[in-house]
């Protein structure tokens, strides 16, 4: 395609024009396409077919319909174990049909208390409700609401999310 000045030189679009193709068939096409370009560009083969995953496992999983999957870094839905703590933001999401996630973030229960005070806001920022936090130690876990929920209901929710000592658990009630 010709250059356009708000597009970088390196910005191609490759226009197909087809009819009566099945969602799986125009997949194929364009992955045979990809798989043989990447191949003649770097001499190197990559796999096919493309990992795909549904709009709705994408949302659940990871929040977004364009996940990155390479860090592993999922959200988990604990809103059956936030249910019985005492943590008031949890009780009002979850009695209006909202739900708790939360995430673990690998290497960072050293944050300090500015640090996940500013994670807090950021979250915010964005509008979210709040943010929560569990840090997963040698000892057992540290939390932000821990005089809101039993140590078994924070190991709980630290193992649903997979969380190791060194990580820092990220939980927030909204809306889904």
């Amino acid at each position: 395609e010709d250059l356009r000045a708000d597009r970088q030189p390196e910005f191609t679009q490759i226009d197909i024009e087809t009819s009566f193709l099945q969602r799986h068939e125009f997949f194929a096409l364009i992955e045979g396409m990809v798989k043989e370009v990447f191949q003649q560009a770097t001499g190197r083969e990559i796999d096919t077919p493309f990992a795909t995953m549904p709009y709705a496992e994408a949302m659940e999983r990871f929040g977004v319909d364009s996940p990155d999957r390479r860090y592993g870094m999922e959200l988990r839905d604990v809103s059956d174990i936030a249910a019985y703590t005492e943590v008031k933001a949890f009780k009002e999401q979850l009695e209006n049909g909202g739900i708790v996630k939360c995430v673990a973030a690998p290497n960072c229960a050293g944050y300090s208390r500015r640090e996940t005070d500013e994670l807090a806001k950021f979250a915010t920022e964005f509008g979210g409700l709040g943010l929560f936090w569990i840090k997963v130690t040698q000892a057992g876990v540290q939390s932000s609401f821990s005089k809101q929920a039993t140590p078994e209901q924070l190991a709980a929710i630290a193992e649903r999310t997979a969380g190791k000592p060194g990580d820092l658990i990220l939980i927030s009630a909204e809306a889904p």
